[in-house]
């Protein structure tokens, strides 16, 4: 075995030009085999290792073995062989080096494509890394020539640390957009009641986020959810039994019914059969949008992959819509069919938690699968309803409907009191969604 022919370099001088440094080191072993050669040997680099925590922790050697692989492309001694291609061999290479009887065997094919690979170790010692390489033929793992040099460690912790964030930004802010698929989530349900029947149908599920990267292994996330769906619905009960409308079954008695449809008028006093015959179709549909805070550790498997998880506290609101399909509207002496909906929005607290997975599939740009839930209590303070089909608002029970016989909306249709925490707001969903970092 040749011995490590061992350089030490000043910190300011290779502070200003790292990767000459890697340049000077491929061009000590290039000179080994140089003469008399007429065309460039094709050579592989190995992923050099990292032999101290200190290493392990700012990816050094990957990063010093990337500016070897760039040194290569400049020299007139050595050709570079895309590593990704040689995966197979390479191992075998890396069993045959550390077999001590040497009588471990390779696969014919690997010197086909490179007669030597490149590789390296990156030690820390008396306050220094050592950057050790060697160049082995690929058909014997013969160790042709070795070179290493002293690098001050901050120096290569810098160098490092670029690297790593070539694919995440360093104290870099990322823009995100997340989609769940709505029949895959949960929810809490409404409660139990008297009649009808409960509905998980989602119209909207997914968000927003804004996160800034704090360091590789730690990232503070700003994000927006929107939860839209149905909670509670009613569609086998007639008007004859409501119980939100109590001036319907005398009024309607007297009264024309006039088709919404056709304008048709029928007599007298059918009005009221016509009417309290009709199948109430009701629903509550229930829409959060909630803002959160969450600090995520990062879990950095590699470059391009890594897994985080956190919690943090959620704002928002809570707006709730009752939607009758159908309901009596009083004209005059005339009544009609027509659909009506009234809203009420109230603020909200609570909390949030994530846990997902990011790959970047490019550089700064990552697609991320992950899940998030989502707590908010709505807080006391607004009671107001008001339509959005028709003039009307309700500040109060005492409120009542002119149009629609006294209802009342601070009782559902089945009886049922109305208040904010009927339907309690959390969700859980899964989600994909891209993340771009600035």
């Amino acid at each position: 075995m040749l011995p490590i022919m061992a350089m030490t370099i000043l910190g300011t001088t290779f502070a200003q030009s790292p990767s000459r440094e890697a340049g000077r080191l491929v061009d000590r072993l290039a000179a080994t085999i140089a003469e008399g050669q007429l065309s460039r040997s094709p050579v592989a680099v190995l992923e050099f290792r990292n032999a101290s925590p200190l290493a392990e922790k700012h990816l050094i050697g990957q990063a010093f073995s990337a500016l070897v692989e760039a040194a290569i492309t400049d020299s007139l001694v050595f050709k570079l062989v895309d590593r990704r291609n040689l995966e197979r061999y390479l191992e075998e290479i890396e069993l045959a080096l550390s077999d001590p009887t040497g009588s471990a065997n390779l696969s014919a094919g690997l010197f086909e494509e490179a007669e030597y690979f490149i590789d390296g170790a990156i030690t820390e010692e008396n306050g220094e890394f050592l950057v050790s390489l060697r160049l082995v033929r690929t058909d014997t793992a013969a160790i042709v020539a070795e070179a290493g040099t002293r690098i001050p460690q901050e120096v290569l912790v810098t160098l490092g640390e670029d690297y790593g964030y070539q694919y995440v930004s360093a104290n870099g802010i990322g823009i995100g957009l997340r989609l769940g698929p709505t029949r895959f989530a949960a929810l809490f349900a409404a409660p139990p009641v008297a009649v009808g029947q409960n509905l998980d149908t989602f119209v909207v599920l997914g968000g927003t986020n804004v996160s800034y990267r704090l360091n590789r292994k730690l990232k503070l996330s700003l994000g927006a959810d929107i939860d839209m769906h149905d909670v509670f619905h009613i569609n086998d009960m007639t008007y004859a039994d409501v119980q939100n409308m109590p001036y319907l079954a005398d009024d309607v008695a007297t009264m024309d019914f006039i088709d919404r449809k056709t304008g048709e008028i029928t007599t007298t006093g059918v009005g009221g059969l016509i009417v309290l015959g009709n199948t109430v179709y009701y629903t509550v549909t229930r829409t959060a949008m909630a803002g959160s805070l969450v600090l995520s550790p990062v879990l950095n498997l590699s470059r391009t992959f890594n897994l985080s998880a956190g919690v943090g506290p959620a704002f928002g609101m809570l707006s709730y819509k009752q939607v009758w399909d159908q309901i009596p509207i009083r004209s005059g002496n005339y009544v009609m069919m027509n659909r009506k909906e009234i809203a009420h929005t109230v603020g909200a607290l609570g909390a949030a938690a994530e846990a997902g997975a990011e790959w970047y599939f490019l550089p700064r740009m990552a697609l991320t699968l992950g899940a998030r839930f989502l707590w908010l209590i709505a807080l006391p303070g607004n009671d107001y309803w008001a339509s959005l089909t028709d003039s009307e608002s309700f500040y109060a029970e005492d409120d009542r409907s002119p149009l629609s016989f006294g209802l009342n909306p601070y009782i559902l249709p089945d009886g049922t009191p109305w208040s904010d925490s009927l339907f309690p707001s959390w969700w859980l969903y899964a989600y994909l969604g891209v993340t771009f970092y600035l």
